[in-house]
């Protein structure tokens, strides 16, 4: 690869900085509005160099552009109407906001997550599958790993002051679901499903899913499975709440010991090669 120093400087940045949460935590700070701004244009770029390589450019530029246009739409009339995933509205911890209401970090956000979701999903469920279902099911499963990360993020950014949910105490008990409007949920799946069938077809059709693996292509694996553990730890320590722990190791928990068998089986494959 040509860019390997890049991209493992790029990647071993982004690991760092997930893990240095729990350094602001233990700081009892937030992290300041430039360094979230640094580290989302770092994250993206890791993606975008990782996705060049192992998915296509054409594939995870189509990720990328569907992301970017459909998560702020999304986003913006989830703000003003309160219609997609409950009534809430963003604070100033994630900087400057795109017509005054969904902060420009947010696209971005949803991209870094959609990517790392993706390759999880193909990490450990991946094979040489053809067809629509095959197509149909992989975008299921994406929109399932990357909405396992919304359980752990939504609980712990809500008291930072990231955004704000305005009418959740006035929600009935059963449509609540540790402090976040269950609707919320439900809006993830429908944005993430929108973006991941057409990016899966876009996928598979390009035959990007029999490009040939190494030890590189699972980095994304890692930063996943590690936001899911810093994740659970900061449920412990800053929810003090154990059933989002359970939850998230079933969930996202479950994605991260997929792709870490999919990785034992690569390697098995490759010793079994040479």
């Amino acid at each position: 690869m040509k860019n390997k120093k890049l991209l493992y400087t790029l990647f071993f940045i982004v690991l760092l900085s997930v893990y240095l949460n729990l350094a602001w935590d233990a700081a009892g700070r937030i992290s300041p509005i430039y360094y979230n701004m640094i580290m989302g244009a770092i994250f993206t770029g890791f993606a975008l160099l990782h996705g060049d390589t192992y998915i296509g450019r054409k594939s995870v530029i189509v990720l990328a552009v569907l992301t970017f246009i459909i998560s702020f739409i999304m986003e913006y009339e989830g703000v003003k109407t309160g219609v997609i995933f409950g009534e809430y509205y963003y604070g100033n911890v994630l900087g400057p906001k795109a017509l005054g209401t969904v902060p420009w970090l947010i696209p971005l956000s949803w991209f870094m997550f959609m990517y790392v979701s993706t390759i999880t999903v193909d990490a450990a469920f991946g094979g040489r599958y053809t067809g629509w279902a095959a197509m149909f099911l992989f975008a299921v499963l994406d929109s399932m790993a990357m909405t396992a990360l919304d359980i752990l993020i939504d609980p712990l950014w809500v008291t930072k002051g990231t955004w704000v949910w305005t009418a959740v105490h006035h929600l009935p008990a059963g449509s609540v679901f540790y402090g976040i409007p269950m609707q919320n949920y439900f809006g993830w799946i429908l944005t993430t499903m929108m973006i991941f069938i057409p990016y899966r077809i876009c996928y598979f059709m390009n035959k990007s899913y029999l490009t040939e693996r190494n030890r590189d292509y699972f980095l994304p694996c890692l930063i996943y499975a590690s936001i899911v553990g810093v994740g659970c730890i900061e449920a412990l320590t800053i929810l003090s709440n154990k059933g989002v722990l359970f939850v998230s190791l079933m969930t996202g928990g479950l994605f991260s010991i997929g792709s870490l068998l999919g990785f034992m089986a690569w390697r098995n494959q490759s010793k079994q090669n040479t």
